[in-house]
C-alpha cells in the first residue's frame, strides 16, 4: 500500500481504519440516496495478491447515529466528483475537516452499466 495523497494528518489507527480495516463500506453497498457526513479521505493504491495496483478513494466520516464509518471505492466517476466537491472546499476556504455532507447516488451509463456518483447536500 502506498499513500498517495491526506486531506488532513491522520493517526496510524486510521490510517489502519482507512487502507486495512476489514469494517471498510464499499460504496458500492452504501443505500441509494444515503447522507455520508465526511471529514476526511486518503488516496491510496492497493496491490493484490497478483501484483495489479488500484487507486481507493476512502473516506472517513460519521454516520446518522454518529458513528465513524469508513467508506471507500475504486469508481473514476465517484472519486472524480468527490474531488470535484474538494477543490471546491478548498478554493472557498472552507475545511474539509469541519465536515461536509455528500448524497451517494446510483445511476446507469448509456450502455445499462450500474455505476456509483455522489453530490454535495
Amino acid at each position: 500500500m502506498k499513500i498517495l495523497e491526506t486531506s488532513r494528518e491522520f493517526t496510524a489507527k486510521e490510517i489502519y481504519n482507512m487502507t486495512q480495516d476489514k469494517a471498510v463500506i464499499s460504496v458500492k453497498n452504501v443505500p441509494t440516496n444515503s447522507i455520508l457526513h465526511v471529514n476526511g479521505y486518503v488516496v491510496f493504491e492497493d496491490t493484490n495478491k497478483d501484483g495489479d495496483t488500484s487507486e481507493i478513494l476512502s473516506i472517513i466520516g460519521a454516520n446518522d447515529n454518529g458513528e465513524v464509518e469508513v467508506w471507500a471505492c475504486q469508481s473514476a466517476t465517484f472519486k472524480r466528483s468527490f474531488m470535484d466537491i474538494v477543490e471546491i472546499i478548498k478554493q472557498s476556504g472552507m475545511n474539509l475537516e469541519d465536515g461536509v455532507d455528500i448524497q451517494k447516488l446510483d445511476g446507469e451509463s448509456k450502455s445499462g452499466r450500474a455505476y456509483v456518483d455522489c453530490r454535495w447536500v
